[in-house]
């Protein structure tokens, strides 16, 4: 079953949960892998201005190159942080020095 980023933020809403006081980590990526129920739809809820998100999946799967990828989440609202995951201490400090450099202001975890 997938998570669904839409549906869970709109519930949130309706059962008065105070969505400041929580995190929510969710796929976010240009291809739209694995947002249900929709790449439109998850950036829609992304909309609602006390959400803070941690988008995973950036970079759906290795589909997508991390500039490219970088780009995609540097144009969304509300994304505190990402997470990527990395193989190689060369590949670490390659990958977190150039999402620094691209995501000033959001977490990289």
């Amino acid at each position: 079953m997938r998570a669904n980023f839409a549906y869970l933020v709109n519930k949130f809403r309706e059962w008065d949960i105070d969505l400041s006081k929580i995190i929510i980590a969710a796929p976010f990526n240009k291809i739209g892998f694995q947002m249900s129920p929709s790449r439109i739809e998850c950036e829609k809820a992304l909309q609602v201005p006390e959400c803070d998100v941690i988008a995973i999946s950036i970079l759906a799967a290795g589909y997508l190159e991390l500039p490219e990828a970088v780009e995609y989440i540097g144009g969304l609202s509300n994304i505190k942080g990402v997470v990527v995951g990395v193989l190689k201490e060369r590949h670490a400090c390659e990958t977190f020095r150039f999402l620094q450099k691209k995501l000033k202001g959001s977490a990289v975890l």
